[in-house]
């Protein structure tokens, strides 16, 4: 980068055409030096990791996930449409299980529930604070950011699992992380 800005000066003061085609070749060089390097350093902290959440911290390091508000998804939705498909025996359990409970029960001693809105769902999701990853390793800003394309149908889940008191199989799996306790002396 000297060199180049020595060439850059003299070129400037002797206005010689041999300066100008030297700067412009070692200015072309950096350049090309320094995009072979981002390019190399975002590949490098985009590989695959062994978690989600070391890429998504990569990926807000490099700026490119700053933005709240993406109008698009850039991945395959079939990918995504996999963890919410409920298995067929599931489906037909729910549609033949009979309520937990008496939707239409006015009485103040007995216990109920009530299906959900889509608001309450979205009210519920904007308080969640955890960035605890489940075992399908789909982090919870992920999930906030598709939440107006999955709305409905993790709406009907919930109200299902309410209804019915049966839980999709998956959502019985947790993913545990032993924490060492630190020693006080």
């Amino acid at each position: 980068m000297n060199e180049r800005d020595t060439v850059y000066n003299r070129w400037k003061l002797n206005k010689n055409e041999e300066d100008r085609q030297l700067f412009k070749r070692l200015r072309n060089n950096i350049n090309l030096k320094i995009k072979q390097a981002k390019k190399k350093h975002i590949n490098e902290c985009i590989q695959p990791m062994s978690s989600s959440q070391t890429l998504w911290k990569n990926l807000e390091k490099l700026g490119i996930c700053k933005e709240k508000n993406h109008s698009t998804i850039g991945h395959d939705i079939n990918v995504l449409n996999k963890q919410f498909i409920l298995s067929d025996n599931l489906e037909n359990t729910i549609q033949n299980a009979e309520p937990l409970h008496d939707t239409q029960s006015t009485d103040p001693n007995k216990f109920s529930f009530r299906n959900i809105t889509i608001d309450e769902m979205f009210m519920a999701f904007k308080a969640i604070k955890s960035n605890a990853i489940g075992p399908d390793d789909i982090p919870l800003k992920f999930l906030k950011i598709i939440l107006t394309s999955i709305a409905p149908t993790l709406l009907h889940i919930f109200n299902n699992v309410l209804t019915t008191g049966l839980y999709p199989t998956s959502w019985k799996y947790a993913k545990i992380i032993p924490v060492q306790k630190k020693v006080t002396p």
